[in-house]
């Protein structure tokens, strides 16, 4: 997610539904071992769950556009892709919104929280079914926003955007949003609530 204006970072408290996990037979990436192995051993499920009356499918529908549109190619991991996902989930989530209602339509990034042009492929179907079967917990302990700090560089010297990595880290930190990082994972920075990150 890049993040050019700032819109805002809309943080709702939200208590947890008591909605059962759905799960679905999925094959482990091929090759053996991976970073997605470390992931899965060093942390929490999420804290949130999906609003009642989410569709499962639907949910996987834009959560995979999130994916696509964000980290296609073979410059990003699944490790990344699948990381992206959950922050998505957490953000939505968090504020018992669904995936759906603000992913669901192609649009780009500016102005709302994360670019769902493209359409869903089969490396961003797979990452986010990781996201809802079980298999994958969350990497970001409970993050709700991302970006890309290299990519935020570049963006600002070319004038496309109104602020430089550095700048977005500060008006996430700052005391009136008063978010703190919780994970680097890849190219990718991931940033919740001061003081709330789950620990492993």
């Amino acid at each position: 997610m890049i993040d050019p204006y700032f819109a805002g970072v809309i943080l709702v408290t939200a208590g947890a539904s008591a909605l059962r996990w759905y799960t679905e037979t999925l094959s482990p990436p091929p090759g053996g071992a991976s970073s997605l192995d470390v992931i899965e051993s060093k942390t929490p499920r999420s804290q949130w769950v999906p609003p009642k009356g989410a569709d499962i499918a639907q949910e996987k529908y834009a959560l995979s556009r999130t994916i696509a549109s964000e980290a296609s190619g073979r410059k990003y991991s699944d490790a990344e892709r699948i990381a992206i996902g959950w922050c998505t989930r957490n953000h939505y989530y968090k504020a018992k919104r669904s995936v759906y209602s603000g992913q669901g339509s192609a649009h780009p990034q500016k102005g709302g929280y994360a670019s769902s042009a493209l359409n869903p492929t089969a490396e961003s179907d797979r990452c986010a079914a990781r996201c809802y079967d079980g298999s994958t917990p969350d990497p970001t302990g409970g993050a709700v926003s991302f970006f890309e700090p290299a990519l935020q560089d570049i963006l600002y010297k070319r004038g496309k955007v109104r602020f430089d990595a550095n700048g977005i880290r500060s008006r996430w930190t700052n005391n009136e949003n008063k978010m703190e990082l919780y994970a680097t994972i890849g190219a990718w920075e991931f940033y919740g609530r001061r003081g709330g990150r789950n620990s492993p």
